[in-house]
């Protein structure tokens, strides 16, 4: 009984600190009882709602300028290395994109494919579709050409290779295959 007792018996510390505890409890649970509830009206958003009619009449009419200045495409062909500001501005770039393009050129930047247009910040990517057809730069780089050459030429030689019993075949033989080294060889 003794032993029991000891395990329940507090110490006057723990006894105020337990106390303290279930107070501010008792306080928090009963406090919410004691606020005055919310005011039943109802909420004038009239005002809300001109503003964001507003707001979306805005917005109409941002996007009527943005597909007048996107039909504003010429089709004409260009050189993004050498076409000037004002041949820039007139296939239909804005006039701060055409001015980073002359930029980046004048710090010796150079587009080697089409794709690098997509690369220059602020760019519209839709007009650059457009005028996919009219940009007088390579669909691929040479590197690019050459690798898919080099990989051609590699797969047909590694099918031409002779086909080995695992069996019979000695560890010379198995070096011989892709992926296999001398240590699997000896192994296998």
């Amino acid at each position: 009984m003794n032993t029991i007792k000891t395990y329940f018996d507090l110490t006057k510390g723990e006894r105020n600190a337990a106390f303290f505890l279930l107070s501010v409890i008792l306080f928090f649970t009963i406090l919410p009882f004691f606020e005055q509830a919310p005011n039943s009206e109802k909420a004038d958003f009239s005002d809300l709602l001109l503003l964001a009619k507003l707001d979306s009449m805005e917005n109409a009419q941002e996007n009527k300028s943005n597909n007048i200045e996107f039909y504003n495409i010429k089709l004409i062909p260009f050189d993004p290395n050498s076409a000037s500001i004002k041949t820039l501005i007139e296939i239909g770039l804005n006039k701060y994109t055409a001015e980073r393009i002359d930029r980046y050129r004048s710090a010796g930047g150079k587009f080697k494919v089409k794709s690098d247009l997509f690369k220059v910040y602020g760019i519209d990517s839709t007009k650059v579709v457009k005028l996919w057809s009219c940009i007088q730069l390579p669909e691929k780089s040479k590197t690019t050409w050459e690798k898919e050459a080099l990989n051609n030429q590699n797969y047909k030689t590694n099918k031409a290779q002779e086909i080995l019993d695992i069996n019979s075949a000695d560890t010379t033989q198995l070096i011989s295959l892709p992926m296999i080294g001398s240590k699997l060889a000896n192994r296998i």
